[in-house]
Formats: C-alpha cells, sequence, structure tokens
C-alpha cells in the first residue's frame, strides 16, 4: 500500500469489521514490513477508538467511517505526507478525551418549569487503552481509567455535588462540610465531604469496590438510604450487585485468595457487603500507569489487558481458568513485555493478530 488514502482507507476497513479475508491479509503484510507501518496502524486505531467513544447508538458505521476520514483528511491538509505520523500523534493527543455535552431539547426545555431547567449534562468518557484526568467546577480532580464514563449536570455545585460512575474512578474532593461529594454507582452512592477515594463499578462487574486513602466515606443503598458502612484510610468495602448468601462460601474463598485471612474486617450477607483492611497502592496503582495482579484469574487477566491496552482477548481453554498470576508492571510495559512475563510462571502461549490476543495453555 503506496498511496496514504488507500491506507487509511483498508485500515478503517478492519477496524470497522467490514474488510475482507483478503484485506486482512495484505493488512498484516504491510503491517510486517517495517516499524512504521506498525506504529501507524496501532496510533490510528487509537484515533478510531477515541472517535466511536463520542458517538451514541443513533449514529451508523457510514457516519462513523465518514466522521474518521473527515479528521484525517483535515490533518493531511496540513501536512506533507512524510510526517503523517507526526500528524497522527499530534491528532491523537488532541482526542485522548471526549467531552459530550448533552441538553435538552427546545419542546422539552419549553414544557419544563423554570427552576427544572438546569439539566444540560456532561459526559467525560474514556475508551479502551486510554486514561485521563478532568477538574470538577468546585476544584475536586478525578482520574479516569479505560472504558469509564463519569456524568455531571450544569448545576453541580449548587445545591449538591453529585456525580455518576460507570467504570473506575480515583476522587480528590475539595472540602465542604456543608456539601457532601456523592458518587452514585446504580445500587449504592459513596458519600464523602472531603477526602481521596478509589471506586471501582464496571457494569459488566457483579459489584462495586470502594477503597479510601484518606479521610471518610459512607456508603448508603440507595432503596432504603440504609448507611452500609463507613470507611477509614486503608480500609475497602466491596458491595456485591445480587444476593451473595447463596455463594457466600465461594465468594469468601476467592476474596482470601487475595486478602490474608486477618484482613477481612466484617461480611454483612444480609446487605451483600464485605469489608476489609488493605494496601490502597494496589487498588490505586493504574493511576500512576502502575499495572498489578494480585492472584488474578486469567479471566480477570483478560479483562483488564483489554482495557488497559485496548485489545481483545480470546481465551482459548477452559483450563486456563484454573490458572493464578500475580505481577507487578510499573514502567508502562508493552502487551508483548507483560505476555512474556506471564509466560515465565504461567505454561501459556499466546497469538497476536492486529488487535487480537489469542492465549492458550502450551500442551
Amino acid at each position: 500500500m503506496k498511496d496514504l488514502n488507500n491506507d487509511i482507507e483498508l485500515i478503517t476497513r478492519v477496524l470497522t469489521g467490514e474488510a475482507s479475508v483478503e484485506e486482512k491479509e495484505c493488512l498484516l503484510s504491510w503491517i510486517e514490513e517495517s516499524k512504521s507501518n506498525k506504529k501507524l496502524f496501532f496510533e490510528m486505531k487509537d484515533i478510531w477508538d477515541v472517535s466511536q467513544a463520542s458517538l451514541d447508538d443513533r449514529f451508523n458505521s457510514t457516519q462513523s467511517w465518514e466522521r474518521f476520514r473527515n479528521q484525517i483528511e483535515l490533518n493531511e491538509e496540513e501536512e506533507q505526507e512524510e510526517n503523517r505520523n507526526h500528524i497522527l500523534i499530534s491528532f491523537l493527543r488532541i482526542a485522548a478525551i471526549v467531552i459530550v455535552s448533552v441538553g435538552l431539547s427546545w419542546l422539552v426545555f419549553n414544557l419544563m418549569p423554570p427552576k427544572a431547567q438546569l439539566s444540560a449534562r456532561n459526559e467525560v468518557i474514556t475508551p479502551k487503552g486510554s486514561k485521563t484526568q478532568i477538574v470538577l467546577p468546585d476544584g475536586t480532580k478525578v482520574w479516569l481509567n479505560a472504558e469509564s464514563k463519569l456524568t455531571y449536570y450544569s448545576d453541580y455545585n449548587g445545591e449538591k455535588r453529585d456525580v455518576l460512575l460507570s467504570g473506575e474512578g480515583f476522587f480528590e474532593v475539595v472540602k465542604n462540610p456543608n456539601k457532601p461529594f456523592i458518587v452514585k454507582t446504580g445500587k449504592i452512592d459513596i458519600k464523602a465531604f472531603g477526602t481521596a477515594f478509589n471506586v471501582k463499578s464496571y457494569p459488566s462487574d457483579g459489584f462495586v469496590e470502594t477503597t479510601l486513602i484518606n479521610g471518610v466515606v459512607t456508603i448508603e443503598r440507595v432503596s432504603t438510604k440504609k448507611t452500609l458502612a463507613i470507611l477509614k484510610p486503608n480500609q475497602k468495602s466491596i458491595f456485591y450487585k445480587d444476593d451473595i448468601r447463596p455463594n457466600l462460601t465461594n465468594i469468601l474463598k476467592l476474596n482470601k485468595q487475595k486478602i490474608s485471612k486477618d484482613s477481612i474486617i466484617e461480611v454483612n450477607a444480609l446487605e451483600n457487603i464485605l469489608l476489609a483492611q488493605t494496601n490502597t497502592e494496589l487498588q490505586t496503582a493504574w493511576k500512576e500507569q502502575k499495572l498489578y495482579f494480585t492472584s488474578e484469574t486469567f479471566d480477570e487477566i483478560a479483562i483488564k489487558l483489554e482495557r488497559w491496552y485496548g485489545v481483545t482477548i480470546h481465551l482459548q481453554s477452559d483450563d486456563l481458568m484454573n490458572e493464578r498470576f500475580t505481577g507487578k508492571f510499573t514502567h508502562n510495559e508493552p502487551l508483548v513485555q507483560v505476555l512474556e512475563a506471564i509466560k515465565i510462571t504461567t505454561p501459556i502461549t499466546y497469538t497476536i493478530k492486529l488487535n487480537d490476543i489469542y492465549i492458550n495453555l502450551k500442551k
């Protein structure tokens, strides 16, 4: 592929899933030709991921392609073709975060009473393979992990300081004793007045995990307004979204593989919540670009790697579920280095095909 336009069109067909088998093979061969080709592909993939994160279900793939193509073409007009990698890197820095402000339609706005006309919604979205930091109107700092979304409304810091979290976020809350800061996750609210804490609440997870660094936070059930826990520094709570009583023995067994027995403070099966003393560094390492695994199963490892590197992991053996891995990666290592490190202690093989990683047990 010698022409930049043809390069972009073929890469995009692969990213959108519209490429034929022959086109995929052609792209693989092109990527293997040089390091610059491989670098260009993954930079364009990152741009595509960010472009997709800003769209909702009302947009179709044709519109997505046109949006992506227009962004690339704008860059082409400003620079010569030989600088294409620098162009894409520059654009990627601009596109690292997508902030979407959603207001009400004219009809709804005019039908609502004056006091209700404060409902513009702000969404901060980080796609897979990306992280970001923002500052809220009151000065509270928020770090968002990959595949996360933070929502807050235009009246934030008026009568209240509420945010909605889907995914994982670290919060450094500006102190205001008269106005609590509340993170809403669905079934529970996490309430703080001025503190630092981490909340992990991915929709695909069966739990919400809250880790306190300093200060005090309370965990409150939304349906009953009942306080389930008051956390102190170096403590964490794990609230299970479903009734844990039928599986309590198994849940405790799995948690004790990650937490020493004397670290568990309390298990409240009636309220589906577990409290434990914890090493906060392990819970917040992602914020410092550190990737930690603590006696994690391969399905947990796969999910974490997918979010961290923006790839798709395929586990090709059920026996992998019996394997666990513990390790620390503190220098933002490439995915291949992480996989090679896992191979040292775990008998696995892996194959990389573009954005897909296939992992199997060594036979």
